[in-house]
């Protein structure tokens, strides 16, 4: 995957994905992949749309180099479809975020909040850690 074993990392296994996503009864979600020629996903991203807006709420891919390919030909493949606006909902570390902007994401303010729970003796590791790195958090992997 796209993240160290060190850093913070959600399921994702097709058991887990197949309860959080397809059987959740908020949302029609839909799987949108990238595979490489000998047929093996490299690359896959959640969505559902409202109405001319489509809400991306996870994604991995196993090369960062897959993202950017990733994400424009699923916009491609949606605005055909009549789609105006694409929403990924994510938190990330600086280098998460670049990579995203190497995407064609554009970042917006939003009033998210947010915390990590953790014992007062490693309070300040945990803000040190959540700096740096390439982590992200979507939000498909927020409890709902």
């Amino acid at each position: 995957g796209n993240r160290t074993k060190k850093d913070l990392q959600g399921e994702h296994s097709l058991e887990f994905m197949r309860w959080r996503y397809e059987q959740c009864p908020y949302m029609r979600h839909r799987f949108f992949s990238l595979s490489a020629g000998d047929g093996r996903i490299v690359a896959y991203l959640v969505f559902y749309a409202e109405e001319e807006t489509v809400l991306v709420d996870d994604f991995r891919f196993s090369d960062e180099s897959y993202l950017p390919v990733l994400i424009g030909h699923f916009w491609t493949y949606m605005r055909k479809r009549g789609a105006k606006a694409l929403n990924i909902g994510v938190v990330s570390s600086g280098d998460a975020q670049q990579l995203l902007l190497r995407s064609g994401c554009i970042p917006r303010e939003t009033v998210r909040w947010g915390g990590v729970l953790s014992s007062p003796e490693n309070a300040a590791d945990w803000h040190e850690r959540l700096q740096q790195g390439n982590w992200y958090i979507t939000d498909g992997e927020i409890d709902l």
